[in-house]
């Protein structure tokens, strides 16, 4: 062993700074790769985090007396036999709240009467919500409120009031409309705000709570419109929400409750693509690191070998010559790792983004075990494969006149060289690719075979990124591909029947429009059957006129019949069904068995989880499991000849007491996951820059070497009645035909993997696939990558041109 070690610090010695450089690249390849994957599964996993840090329930019901809610025996409710825990509270709705003037809505500019007080009935009972800032409240004149609206004028210390309605009115003084009568508000009630709290199903920051007091509590039980009401904790968590449903509607037909179906779908629509994007840079900082550090380890691995021979020679073993290149591996490997932990661990607070840093209980430094032990293991492990697999190779090699290893294929020449003599091109052009691709005798011998295959590798990753740049903003750029098919969408879900008595005609009367759906959207309907049941958001949609305006379809068809279904790609792999199979679907006590006829890419605004999530059917099909559903959404297209505007400021001026929306030629800005493709669109650009700078690392890395190692060879150029013009010249050619190579090889792998990759991408998130090639991108590639490799080679090319002959020759 000691000859290992004299070696190996000779090795050291000689090429102390290449090993620094390596170990620093190592760990800043494996730091990026590490912050990326964990944050990707940080953000997958938030929501999870969340629930379990702040105890949040699974099912939130109130029943009242007087009130909005209908009337609910919460006992029964409680003692079901899926309900694992219950904590119950006094919510008060509905409630006016004003900031410290007894004037200004505490909730933004809407109605100070939106408002909703909650209030824990025992006094040890747990709040399940993330508190945000500051502190619980803990006396009668204390309180917390919602993060959203509220947040924006209400901070920690300042003093709100909260209004109750009298016992001098009855509900339908409250709810007609019309204006109260005198009495009919107690004395406003001044409470301390001690903290802001997310409350549960608020991702969007809509919720208009005040969070009170067991004390205030006792105080204020009796007030108006005080519901009962309970927080509810499954055995099986999410997963007995279909089951707790269907057994609820049992004690009470109409009973009001709400589950956490609907905030799952949007922490998951609002983090699944940034969480697919970010782990996709990950992988492929993987693969540039191996590309740019992997391929410069085994070049070095490869130089280093060159006395292997003579060292055999003087009675080393093959396992001990691969020992001393081990020896730089586990120095690169170890330091390599532990700068990436180090690194990956200081950024982690920094790494968590929109809604997962909203919910993430984590806010300091963060660290995942697996992720990041695996990556640890994996730089060392790459990097001692990388030396040890090439020096075990090159330990056996032959040793040539002066004792020196002779690389594979030294002694062929190239046919590529021999072309380009042939066809009259200039001698410092043959004499250019014979370096470039010929790795020569010995001590001169270049690595030029792995110069070539990573030069190639890294075109094709550029190309690829380029290509997968242009399908993303393809994808972006066109509304049918992530399921839009009209051209303008409005409706009114909380305007009872007035959208369908009022709005619906006016629609369909208007010259303007030539096709037009309406439906309905509800969002507990429950798919399959056993343990594979899912709760689906279900869009409900019939043409009313001309062609049906449904979502786009990835196979199939959009359901004509009150016995048929469609379900997204996510969906059916989440109940293990395919088309034509016969399903049972449950919704509000009634059970049918439905016919799977479509796979949609269901668009993810409004209120839809999205993509391949959700059910769709007809507008009548719907209406058997929910026989109150009225007409609150219509869709559909322009004329040809239509003033889109003039169409558009007419049918807004009629939906404006409605307060509905008409969204015409803007559905792209209101899905949550084509917001994020959109900010998203410059990502795969990063990419290629990335591999950019890669393939510009290698070439540059392998003149330099190559300049270095073959002095010898410039000399004889020389000496044979080379000028210096011709010698730089030759340089020049050596760069421009190792990047034609890379050119050949990699524009079109680089083509095949981008549109595979993009299908892929598309497949896993539930969309429409249509890769796009980058025919501009990849067509430029080949001008300015032999114009970049002319400029690469200015320096080293300058570098040969002082070769002195005799210097070099003395030795000869």
């Amino acid at each position: 062993m000691s000859g290992v070690r004299m070696r190996a610090r000779a090795d050291l010695r000689d090429r102390l700074a290449s090993v620094v450089v390596l170990t620093l690249g190592a760990g800043l390849v494996g730091a990026i790769a590490i912050t990326a994957l964990t944050s990707a599964r940080r953000s997958d996993s938030a929501y999870a985090r969340y629930r379990s840090a702040a105890h949040e329930p699974e099912v939130l019901t109130a029943g009242c007396a007087n009130g909005f809610f209908p009337p609910i025996d919460l006992d029964k409710v409680t003692s079901l036999p899926m309900v694992a825990s219950a904590e119950r509270f006094m919510l008060v709705n509905p409630v006016g709240a004003f900031l410290a003037d007894k004037k200004t809505p505490l909730y933004g500019k809407r109605d100070a009467f939106q408002a909703s007080v909650i209030a824990p009935q025992r006094p040890d009972a747990p709040l399940p919500m993330k508190l945000m800032e500051g502190r619980y409240p803990e006396a009668s004149n204390e309180a917390l409120v919602a993060w959203g609206p509220g947040y924006e004028h209400a901070n920690v210390g300042d003093t709100i009031y909260v209004q109750m309605i009298s016992h001098s009115v009855s509900p339908d003084d409250i709810f007609s409309g019309g204006k109260p009568p005198p009495g009919a508000f107690e004395k406003p009630i001044p409470l301390t705000v001690t903290g802001i709290v997310l409350t549960p199903n608020d991702l969007n920051g809509t919720d208009s709570s005040v969070v009170t007091t067991y004390p205030f509590y006792e105080a204020h039980k009796n007030t108006e419109f005080g519901c009962d009401a309970a927080a509810l904790h499954l055995k099986r968590g999410l997963a007995d929400i279909p089951l707790f449903g269907d057994a609820v509607l049992q004690v009470q037909p109409n009973a009001f409750f709400f589950d956490m179906t609907q905030e799952a779908i949007t922490a998951g629509r609002s983090t699944h693509l940034r969480s697919i994007i970010t782990r996709l840079f990950g992988w492929l900082m993987v693969i540039a690191g191996l590309l740019v550090v992997g391929q410069a380890l085994i070049r070095r691995t490869i130089l280093a070998s060159t006395e292997d021979p003579i060292l055999r020679a003087l009675g080393m073993s093959r396992g001990q010559i691969t020992g001393v290149a081990l020896v730089t591996g586990a120095i690169v490997g170890v330091g390599g790792a532990l700068i990436a932990v180090a690194a990956s661990v200081a950024v982690s607070p920094f790494t968590s983004f929109g809604i997962a840093k909203l919910i993430d209980p984590i806010h300091g430094l963060y660290v995942d075990p697996g992720i990041t032990i695996a990556a640890a293991v994996g730089v060392v492990a790459v990097a001692m494969l990388l030396t040890g697999l090439p020096a075990w190779r090159l330990a056996a090699a032959r040793g040539g006149a002066a004792g020196a290893a002779e690389l594979p294929g030294s002694g062929r020449p190239s046919r590529v060289a021999s072309a380009l003599g042939s066809i009259g091109l200039p001698v410092s052009a043959v004499a250019g690719a014979r370096l470039a691709l010929e790795p020569g005798h010995g001590r001169t011998a270049t690595p030029v075979r792995s110069a070539v295959i990573g030069l190639s590798l890294t075109v094709a990753a550029m190309v690829a990124a380029f290509g997968f740049a242009a399908s993303m903003r393809h994808f972006v750029d066109t509304p049918a591909l992530w399921g839009v098919t009209g051209d303008f969408g409005t409706g009114s879900p909380f305007s009872g029947k007035l959208f369908q008595q009022r709005a619906v005609p006016v629609l369909e009367r208007n010259p303007g429009f030539t096709d037009m759906t309406i439906g309905n959207f509800q969002n507990s309907l429950y798919v399959g059957q056993g343990d594979s049941v899912v709760s689906a958001n279900a869009w409900g949609l019939s043409p009313v006129k001309g062609s049906p305006v449904v979502p786009t379809m990835l196979a199939g068809r959009w359901p004509t019949s009150d016995d048929e279904i469609a379900l997204g790609s996510i969906t059916l792999d989440q109940i293990g069904a395919k088309l034509g199979d016969r399903i049972p679907v449950s919704a509000a006590g009634q059970t049918y068995d439905l016919t799977i006829v479509g796979e949609p890419v269901f668009p993810d605004f409004g209120f839809g989880p999205g993509f391949g999530q959700g059910a769709g059917m007809t507008y009548d099909g719907l209406k058997r499991f929910y026989p109150d559903a009225t007409v609150g959404l219509a869709m559909g297209r322009f004329a040809s000849s239509a003033d889109q505007q003039a169409v558009s400021d007419e049918i807004n001026h009629e939906l404006r007491g409605l307060q509905a929306a008409f969204q015409p030629g803007k559905l792209s800005n209101l899905g949550d996951s084509t917001k994020e493709a959109q900010r998203s669109e410059n990502v795969p650009l990063v990419f290629a820059s990335l591999f950019t700078l890669a393939a510009l690392a290698t070439l540059i890395h392998v003149l330099i070497t190559s300049v270095r190692r073959r002095r010898k060879d410039l000399a004889i150029l020389r000496t044979l009645g080379f000028k210096k013009r011709q010698v730089a010249s030759t340089v020049a050619w050596q760069s421009v035909v190792l990047a034609v190579v890379a050119l050949v090889i990699g524009v079109p792998t680089g083509i095949l993997i981008g549109r595979l990759g993009w299908s892929l991408f598309a497949t896993n998130l539930g969309v429409v696939s249509v890769p796009v090639v980058a025919w501009v991108p990849a067509a430029a590639a080949v001008p300015v990558t032999i114009a970049v490799a002319v400029l690469i080679s200015i320096g080293p090319a300058l570098a040969a041109r002082r070769t002195r002959p005799a210097m070099v020759l003395r030795a000869e």
